[in-house]
């Protein structure tokens, strides 16, 4: 069976758990689930947020009067650097320590912080914001994405997770919970290698 669309997945899904007709009405939420726990993890599962390069985007944002909009997928902040010259990259500042150590407001030419308050990001500088964003949401409108395209397995297994987690099926949930790990597991390594390369330790000065 092929596996590169929203339609392949939710048939995946259901022929892998064998009850193609329980399954019409539920299986899109067992895709938006492990879409969740893409995004956010989940501690009660044990289940770490997935985070590698294909989630990595850039975005310039205009500061009107020290605040701007985050952009609608924003996850994560990877790199806040203010549009000063020279750039200046920012550091992390909570919001109500950054209002008393500047009451003023810091030097818009030379800043040192950024906060975010809700889905406001406060800066006195025009800034360079490299963050995570969300996986593409699968839908009929919009059936695939580039994590169901290079690693479908991850979605299949979450899907069946989620099956599992439906029938409340102890066993099929820690069978499912550890091959979602285990993908997960070898994206991220993947991903490692892709922006570093293999390296190899020396076992003596010169060796290897």
């Amino acid at each position: 069976m092929a596996l590169s669309t929203y339609s392949d997945l939710k048939a995946a899904i259901a022929d892998w758990a064998a009850r193609a007709g329980l399954l019409a009405d539920v299986t899109p939420d067992f895709v938006t689930l492990t879409e969740g726990l893409f995004n956010h993890g989940d501690e009660e599962l044990g289940f770490a947020p997935l985070r590698c390069r294909q989630m990595e985007t850039a975005a310039n944002l205009a500061v009107t009067a020290g605040a701007v909009a985050l952009p609608s997928d924003f996850l994560e902040v990877r790199r806040v650097t203010a549009a000063t010259s020279p750039v200046r990259e920012l550091s992390y500042a909570e919001p109500g320590w950054l209002k008393e150590a500047y009451p003023a407001g810091q030097n818009a030419d030379a800043p040192k912080f950024y906060t975010i308050e809700g889905d406001t990001l406060r800066s006195v500088a025009n800034v360079e914001l490299v963050y995570y964003r969300t996986v593409p949401a699968l839908s009929d409108a919009s059936p695939t994405n580039w994590l169901l395209t290079t690693f479908p397995n991850a979605y299949l297994f979450g899907g069946l997770l989620h099956y599992a987690l439906y029938q409340m099926n102890d066993e099929a949930t820690a069978r499912y919970l550890r091959l979602l790990r285990g993908a997960v597991r070898g994206l991220t390594r993947s991903d490692m290698t892709a922006r570093a390369g293999v390296f190899e330790k020396r076992t003596a000065a010169g060796a290897y």
